[in-house]
């Protein structure tokens, strides 16, 4: 038996669905990155491409993090874990807007 509590629980639920949906939108910007680069418009390349980056990597960073809160026992240090992967995981929709 498990010592952890509800909300243990439930963190550790919430970590391993951020962790799934920021690795799959990692690889809908690298579609996306991928679609710009065929297209031949210069401008709008280069300014898609910019913006797209900085959202992989903002949901790259939100990724790490929800693994390390997995990973984590400490309860101090997975509290810090948990602001740092609901900070990074919206922060690209707020880009997006």
């Amino acid at each position: 038996m498990s010592n952890e509590t509800f909300e243990e629980k439930q963190e550790k639920q919430l970590s391993i669905h951020i962790f799934d949906s920021s690795s799959v939108m990692i690889g809908v910007c690298l579609t996306v990155i991928g679609i710009l680069s065929i297209s031949h418009y210069q401008g709008v390349e280069i300014i898609g491409d910019n913006i797209t980056v900085f959202v992989a990597m903002l949901f790259l960073i939100s990724c790490i993090s929800s693994y390390a809160a997995i990973r984590t026992k400490k309860k101090k240090r997975r509290l810090l874990w948990k602001e740092l992967r609901i900070l990074f995981f919206l922060a690209p929709y707020l880009e997006w807007f």
